[in-house]
């Protein structure tokens, strides 16, 4: 209900619009304006009872018929003959989708939240993915320079030197901590990174990890989940940090 005591033109569940659009109260100019972008039914044509509308943040009016249909709902779930949900289900999303008529983000409609949320979702996986994998490229970088520099020592562990007043002696204690000291400190390196890209700090793994105690709760299967979009880094690093680790081991 509207503050004018008129019935409110949208969904069950939405916020209610401004008073200027009730329908018994409304100026001309929104009476006349077009339900969905370009579309030849007036606000005032549509049947409210069948057909509500839709108030985007942006100002224009969609109807809920051609809202379903622009954001693929029966992807997301089963929709019964009433337009109600039945169930959800996996769907293949998209990108995030903006109004038709001037291409806003559409970010706050209830109805379609599990939509735009997917889609969130993989825009933030997108970044998660291009900011570690800058990451994980300098690592990669700084572990075949660490593994270079250990070679070096243990080349330098090998060399026995006859006379300590030489000066290329080089005292094999400290040449020891000190391949010790860059082995572990490259494994701890690699070992941080590996723990910061780990499936369940990946955006759909927080995403599972925050919901499914909630679903279980209430019964709901765990196959309409979102599918999680599982991010493999370089087995390069795995293989660096098993490589590492045994150096570091082999010096104890």
């Amino acid at each position: 209900m509207l503050a004018c005591g008129h019935q409110c033109p949208s969904l069950c569940g939405e916020d209610c619009p401004d008073v200027k659009y009730c329908r018994e109260c409304a100026s001309s100019d929104i009476l006349y304006e077009p339900l969905n972008p370009l579309g030849p039914i007036r606000y005032h044509e549509t049947d409210l009872a069948s057909n509500p509308v839709i108030f985007l943040a942006c100002g224009h009016i969609c109807s809920m018929e051609f809202m379903d249909s622009y954001m693929h709902l029966r992807r997301a779930y089963e929709v019964g003959d009433g337009a109600e949900f039945l169930e959800p289900k996996k769907f293949p999303r998209a990108a995030m989708k903006t109004c038709p008529a001037c291409r806003m983000p559409l970010r706050n409609i209830h109805r379609y939240n599990r939509v735009v949320k997917g889609a969130l979702a993989d825009e933030t996986t997108k970044r998660f993915m291009a900011q570690n994998g800058a990451l994980q490229t300098k690592i990669i970088e700084e572990v075949s320079a660490w593994e270079i520099a250990l070679m070096q020592k243990a080349f330098d562990l090998g060399v026995r030197a006859t006379d300590r007043n030489n000066s290329a002696y080089v005292s094999k204690h400290t040449i020891l901590e000190d391949y010790k000291s860059g082995a572990e400190q490259a494994t701890e390196c690699v070992a941080k990174f590996l723990a910061t890209v780990a499936e369940a700090e990946q955006p759909y793994g927080r995403i599972q990890r925050y919901v499914l105690p909630d679903r279980r709760s209430v019964g709901i299967s765990e196959e309409t989940l979102l599918t999680t979009s599982r991010i493999v880094w370089s087995s390069m690093l795995g293989t660096a940090e098993s490589r590492l680790e045994n150096s570091s081991w082999t010096t104890r």
